[in-house]
């Protein structure tokens, strides 16, 4: 698990306001620090749920059983 600062958590926070899609590197510091990929979006109409979900590696190549850390925008 990775550790980050208070300005990193508000930079991950941040990230929720964007328009990923799947398969896109979720970074913060300008490109600096990776913090995983987006492997799934989430826009449930019915319930409001919107989130993006953020696993460690690149989905495209990664199979789910090789995931170590998943996270939630």
């Amino acid at each position: 698990m990775t550790n980050f600062t208070d300005e990193e958590r508000k930079l991950i926070a941040e990230q929720e306001y964007k328009n990923w899609t799947v398969n896109d590197e979720v970074t913060i510091n300008k490109g600096k620090k990776s913090i995983g990929y987006v492997s799934k979006v989430v826009n449930d109409k019915k319930t409001g749920e919107q989130a993006f979900i953020i696993t460690d590696g690149n989905p495209k190549i990664q199979k789910p059983s090789e995931v170590n850390t998943v996270s939630r925008l």
